[in-house]
């Protein structure tokens, strides 16, 4: 999959590094080890900038299980680069995430091998605030280093799988599609258990895709999307990938297929409205109700079209 395919740790082998402590190697597992979030699981900073979400759990579970010294000056410089770009200055996020990495990087060359996994997830991070800023060489050689300490993580499939999603995002913003397809592939073909990090990642890398102006390379990560979240039993974010495959697949025509997909992700979205009734997903439910009627007119059932709308106008009316 093009310059990423080739890619390995220049950092040898673990048992060549330098030991750690076993207390801090097994504190950071246990951190790592849960994925983004642990079990509420807050998502990687690996889409483009609309897909921009939670990374404080696992910092402040970095910070938690350190104390001080480096790792805490990293974590400290993470949460900064966090609180930038919430607060609309992305520059800031830029400056500190940088800081983060340089020390996370430094860790990583003098030895301290269970800095790699922070240091790729940072990497990650600092990868969406570049392209934030649309320094997209930059973002993609930040995703490129991510991959790098991802194929070093042998004994797991997730951090690989959400980095080279996130690489292979990275590359269809700055242009390079031909990579950026490659790498998709590529992420196609790294198994593992269903995870929410990896169904997360597959469903950024497919709306990517769809907005670089490739509707049939996007059809494949959002179908695993589905299935991960249907095995994992995620609610609402099975309504979510239900809506968005629905969508991949009228790009392609494929009306029929849409409307099956379209009419679970209305039941998942009503059952979501309903308990416990909130605003927010009765507006979700309208509009995924609104492109539902879109989908019914087009395999001509006109009726429930109608119906579709009907319910959709009555939420927005409440």
């Amino acid at each position: 999959s093009g310059r990423a395919s080739g890619l390995r740790s220049p950092q040898g082998s673990r048992r060549e590094r330098r030991s750690v402590p076993r207390r801090t190697h097994d504190i950071m597992n246990l951190i790592l080890i849960s994925g983004p979030g642990g079990a509420t699981g807050e998502r990687d900073l690996i889409g483009i900038p609309r897909f921009f979400g939670v990374a404080t759990g696992w910092i402040r579970r970095l910070r938690q299980a350190t104390g001080g010294g480096p790792m805490q000056r990293a974590a400290a410089s993470l949460e900064e680069a966090d609180r930038s770009h919430r607060a609309g200055d992305p520059a800031g996020a830029v400056r500190q995430g940088d800081a983060a990495v340089a020390v996370l990087r430094k860790l990583v060359a003098s030895g301290v091998w269970s800095a790699e996994r922070p240091l790729s997830r940072a990497l990650r991070q600092q990868s969406g605030y570049l392209a934030a800023v649309a320094r997209h060489a930059e973002a993609v050689a930040a995703a490129e280093e991510a991959v790098v300490l991802a194929r070093g993580d042998s004994s797991r499939a997730r951090p690989l799988a959400v980095a080279l999603a996130g690489l292979a995002i990275r590359l269809l913003a700055a242009g390079r599609a031909a990579e950026g397809l490659a790498t998709a592939r590529e992420v196609a073909a790294v198994g593992g258990q269903p995870q929410k990090a990896v169904a997360r990642a597959l469903t950024d890398l497919s709306d990517a895709l769809a907005e670089a102006g490739e509707p049939e390379a996007a059809v494949e990560p959002s179908e695993r999307a589905v299935a991960m979240w249907r095995s994992l039993g995620a609610e609402p974010e099975i309504g979510a990938a239900l809506t968005g495959h629905a969508d991949r697949l009228a790009a392609l025509g494929r009306w029929a297929d849409a409307v099956a997909y379209a009419a679970e992700a209305v039941e998942h979205h009503r059952a979501a409205a309903a308990s416990p009734v909130s605003a927010e997903a009765e507006r979700k439910l309208a509009l995924v109700l609104t492109s539902y009627a879109v989908t019914l007119n087009r395999v001509g059932r006109e009726q429930e079209a109608l119906a579709a709308e009907a319910e959709a106008a009555a939420l927005r009316g409440r």
